[in-house]
């Protein structure tokens, strides 16, 4: 690490930082604070060896920060899957609801045809009622109870169509409910998105505290990152 930073210094390489990955974070922490490095870079830092004495020097170094300076970077491989999950609800439950007006129109169709077909069996069977007086008691009688069911058929097709209609929109609305959580999820996934990266608000030094936060707030969930 030092041979690393004296070869940068006698190149004169311009704003040298240091980079680490996993182990290699905690040499950066340890050995790495010189007044020739601009800062640190640490990916996947375990920080198995380093202590918080290390992390307190850095903090006391005074190396600054500028305004929109890459703070904490969190591996976001897990929340875009889970942005892409949420996406695929949203678009699976549009597409139960297409289904659904589908089958919807369907059934309405089916209920048109045999309300058309029970008014005409009343029409016609109140026609043939009206044959009474040219007919024998006995027809006429037949004919006024034929009248009689097919007005109770027609009104058995208003109730099946007025219950479809009540179905129909239950079914509709718990899809809409169901849509409504999914498109909460997705923004919710957003925002995880939206907080992978912290940046500096301002210039400035970067001072690291405990979270004790981190597990979440008393009676809710943690965010997944």
């Amino acid at each position: 690490m030092a041979a690393a930073i004296e070869y940068a210094e006698f190149h004169e390489l311009p704003n040298p930082w240091l980079l680490g990955w996993s182990f290699g974070t905690d040499l950066a922490l340890m050995y790495g604070l010189a007044p020739a490095v601009n800062g640190a870079i640490l990916l996947s830092p375990p920080l198995r060896y380093s202590q918080p004495a290390h992390l307190a020097a850095w903090a006391e170094s005074g190396k600054p920060v500028r305004k929109g300076d890459i703070i904490v970077e969190f591996d976001a491989a897990s929340q875009e899957q889970y942005y892409l999950d949420r996406s695929t609800n949203v678009r699976t439950v549009d597409s139960e609801i297409v289904q659904l007006k589908a089958s919807h129109r369907i059934v309405n169709e089916m209920d048109g045809m045999n309300l058309m077909t029970s008014e005409y069996n009343v029409q016609r069977t109140e026609l043939e009622a009206s044959k009474a007086e040219v007919v024998s008691e006995i027809e006429g009688a037949k004919n006024r109870i034929d009248v009689g069911i097919s007005e109770g058929e027609l009104g058995q097709v208003k109730t099946t169509i007025d219950s479809h209609k009540v179905a129909q929109g239950a079914d509709l609305d718990r899809l809409g409910q169901k849509k409504d959580k999914t498109l909460r999820d997705l923004e919710r996934a957003k925002g995880y998105l939206s907080k992978m990266v912290i940046r500096a608000p301002i210039d400035g030094i970067v001072n690291i505290l405990p979270n004790f936060r981190a597990s979440g707030s008393f009676g809710s969930t943690p965010p997944p990152f």
